[in-house]
């Protein structure tokens, strides 16, 4: 629409009056809008025209105090148009205030609707006064200037001056922020806008931390395998790669450090090669090196010998070894065989224990000595003399003793004629005795002779154990019992009193024979009975049987029977010694055939004719114990038997025992055999034993005559190089049966049965050079014994 006459007539007016100084002030403001631009009309800041600011026809003239000549109208007062008010705005004749989006700069403001006291901040570009006109908080030229990270002033995004929000670097701690993006590795306090001091439980790598809220020297946490490090003191429980990725390594099981699922340093746990020694980490046995865990304390224990394990210096499971107290068992480990529970050690083998056996040179299984005797698991061979043993299987002679210890021969297990030869009575200070089994090798070297006769004792354990029957023994035992014939095998012992045999035999005066049933058993083999009465002299009682003084029964048997035996079986009177007195004494009144029996039982043989010349060396010249003199005995009724010499030094005194109690030290001291030429008119230097007073030397049981074997020990032949390597009793003590068959007996009333040699002398006085006796293998009497040999 056309622009109001009115409207550029002011303009003009005022135009032209802008050189007076009284319209200065107006004409030195800037143009306002709404302002005619000289042409057409103009908008004003609502959107209406000049036009609607002119005054209206009924409007009166502007108010003398305000206005374009005066003094600026205010908001409300009456206008006629922009310039007479204050704020530029006239709408409908009425001043408007200004409003910070009117379009126009009014009032304060450095630019259109921006700056000054009321308005909104400037954008950059736009005019400014100051720096609060600028919403940079910059006004440079008096034009706001962007917001630079470095302009002194917290604008744009940040959140601090020059930090924060999308452009600026981000803020240090106690600046502000409004996230934690805000700030420069550390948290935004939401509630307080400003980011906080570095924290070790921020979940960032900050301050002195080597990695997220751990390492360095002020974080009490130790950084994880992947976290930052400077030094293995950063982490936690690995090492620092340092000048290498600087972060901490994942555990290893060699960097001398307890880690991953290690329960010690490089040791333990499912996992690791290793396993823990004494003192490290352990949750349970399987974490420690061959000890135990103690679980209480969660440290593998100490080795010990009862922990069910082999470690430290055993051998074996808590056995073996210098310190362990046990040994061990089949099957455990050893180095040595003292390392073993008396087994051997298979060292460098298999270094095991080895099963017990019969040459491993101990004493193991049920053995009862080094690698001999007891039965499974060895069965180990039997034991040789002195060797232990419980019974007598365990022995090779079939004889364990009285003290557990194997005999040369298994009669000689019992004490009393099992080991009681030698010199002095039992008991006896000075005594010295051995096995009555010992044997010596003959200088020919064909055979081993017993050094000592058969005792009573010994003979005494062969019938216990066969239970007298020998008989059956004996034909159990064939070839072994070759020196017994067919012929004679029935007539040996089945029991006490079997077998019962008809036999030839001839009465006391030797006069008369008869044929008759008699016993063949143990009692009357080795009782007072005997069989030929008239062999080897016209006797019924062959010094076996014992009677009375005034019926001249002298007898001495040294094989004892209790007296209900002696007196019920044989009418005999009751022993006068015991008998421990008679079993170590050597037995007489026994028939060859048994005493071949015995030596078979024995281990060995009856000794032969030749044997028995080898031990006593052929009786020829120089082979007495005593030398070679000799003289011819005067004793009436014997002329001209050869005899010993005697003298008052060296052999025999013939004079009365002047103490009248014993008769043991003046017969050793004087005689070397016990033997006496005078017998019986001067029994006085005989080996008398048991003592007894010389009022009782007539009594009529004179078995203390018999001496038991080597008690005379100068009646002895050394045949090798120690003092003891010999034979004793060569002279005299009793005739010895030789084991050998010397042909058919030389009379048919005596049935023809077989005969053997008898050698050597007696201590009644038969000359030690005799072996004229040619008698009968079931011959008894009282001076007649034997001894054993045995393969060389």
């Amino acid at each position: 629409m056309p622009t109001p006459f009115r409207s550029r007539a002011w303009s003009s007016a005022l135009t032209s009056a802008c050189f007076a100084s009284l319209l200065a002030a107006a004409c030195s403001s800037d143009p306002v809008a709404g302002q005619v631009d000289g042409g057409g009309s103009a908008t004003t800041p609502d959107g209406g025209s000049t036009a609607d600011a002119a005054p209206k026809a009924d409007a009166g003239p502007v108010g003398p105090t305000c206005g374009r000549l005066t003094t600026l109208c205010k908001a409300g007062e009456k206008c006629d148009g922009p310039l007479d008010c204050a704020d530029k705005i006239c709408r409908s004749g009425v001043c408007q205030a200004s409003a910070p989006a009117d379009g126009i700069k009014n009032g304060d403001e450095t630019d259109i609707d921006c700056g000054g006291s009321k308005a909104p901040a400037c954008v950059d570009g736009k005019g400014c006064a100051l720096a609060s006109d600028c919403t940079s908080s910059v006004c440079t030229g008096k034009i706001c200037q962007a917001p630079t990270p470095n302009d002194g002033v917290k604008n744009g995004d940040e959140t601090g001056t020059d930090c924060g929000g999308t452009k600026a670097p981000k803020c240090a701690t106690g600046q502000g922020c409004l996230a934690d993006t805000d700030c420069n590795n550390v948290k935004c306090d939401l509630t307080a806008k400003k980011c906080l001091g570095p924290l070790h439980t921020d979940g960032l790598k900050n301050g002195d931390e080597t990695g997220v809220d751990c390492g360095g020297p002020t974080a009490p946490n130790r950084c994880p395998t992947g976290q930052g490090c400077v030094a293995t003191t950063d982490c936690n429980a690995v090492l620092c790669d340092v000048g290498g990725t600087n972060l901490c390594k994942p555990p290893a099981y060699d960097d001398a450090i307890k880690n991953g699922d290690e329960t010690g340093v490089d040791c333990g746990g499912p996992t690791a090669p290793l396993r823990c020694l004494t003192g490290q980490g352990c949750l349970s046995d399987p974490d420690c090196d061959n000890v135990r865990c103690d679980t209480t304390a969660k440290v593998c224990k100490a080795p010990s010998h009862t922990d069910g394990l082999k470690n430290s210096d055993e051998t074996g499971v808590d056995c073996g070894g210098p310190t362990a107290p046990t040994r061990c068992a089949v099957g455990q480990g050893c180095v040595a065989s003292g390392d073993c529970n008396n087994v051997a050690c298979d060292a460098g083998g298999t270094n095991l224990c080895l099963p017990p056996s019969s040459s491993d040179a101990i004493k193991n299984g049920t053995e009862t000595d080094v690698d001999c005797g007891g039965a499974a698991p060895t069965n180990a061979p039997g034991c040789a003399a002195t060797k232990s043993c419980t019974v007598h299987a365990d022995c090779a002679s079939n004889g364990c003793n009285y003290a557990n210890k194997c005999a040369e021969g298994p009669s000689c297990a019992p004490h009393l004629g099992g080991d009681t030869c030698g010199r002095g009575e039992v008991g006896a200070a000075g005594a010295a005795h051995e096995s009555c089994c010992a044997s010596q090798l003959l200088p020919s070297g064909t055979a081993r002779v017993d050094k000592y006769e058969i005792t009573a004792g010994r003979m005494r354990e062969f019938i216990k154990r066969t239970g007298g029957n020998v008989q059956g023994w004996v034909t159990a035992n064939r070839p072994a019992t070759a020196q017994i014939s067919d012929t004679m095998v029935p007539y040996l012992p089945l029991s006490n009193t079997t077998p019962t045999k008809s036999i030839t035999h001839c009465d006391e005066a030797g006069q008369n024979c008869a044929t008759n049933a008699r016993g063949f058993g143990v009692l009357d083999h080795l009782g007072n009975t005997v069989f030929f009465e008239d062999r080897p002299c016209p006797n019924c009682g062959q010094g076996c049987w014992i009677g009375t003084v005034a019926a001249g029964g002298y007898g001495h048997p040294t094989y004892w029977w209790d007296n209900a035996t002696q007196t019920g079986q044989w009418s005999s009177q009751p022993r006068k010694f015991s008998q421990a007195d008679l079993d170590v004494k050597s037995l007489n009144c026994v028939t060859q055939v048994l005493l071949a029996a015995f030596c078979a039982w024995d281990g060995g043989h009856l000794a032969t004719t030749a044997e028995l010349g080898s031990v006593n060396g052929a009786w020829g010249p120089a082979a007495y114990p005593w030398g070679n003199n000799t003289y011819k005995d005067t004793v009436a009724g014997a002329p001209g038997r050869t005899a010993y010499f005697y003298s008052a030094s060296n052999f025999l005194v013939p004079a009365a025992n002047t103490n009248g109690t014993s008769n043991l030290a003046n017969a050793v001291a004087n005689n070397y055999t016990n033997w006496n030429p005078f017998s019986p008119a001067l029994p006085h230097f005989r080996y008398m034993y048991p003592t007894v007073a010389a009022a009782s030397w007539d009594q009529t049981d004179q078995a203390f005559a018999v001496a038991a074997p080597g008690r005379m020990y100068n009646d002895f032949r050394q045949v090798g190089p120690g003092a003891d390597d010999g034979y004793h009793d060569i002279a005299a003590n009793l005739i010895e049966a030789g084991g050998d068959y010397t042909g058919n007996f030389d009379d048919a009333n005596h049935m023809g049965f077989p005969r053997a040699n008898w050698t050597g002398g007696s201590f009644e006085g038969h000359d030690p050079g005799r072996s004229g006796y040619n008698l009968n293998v079931l011959t008894k009497y009282g001076k007649m014994g034997g001894r054993c040999a045995r393969n060389p």
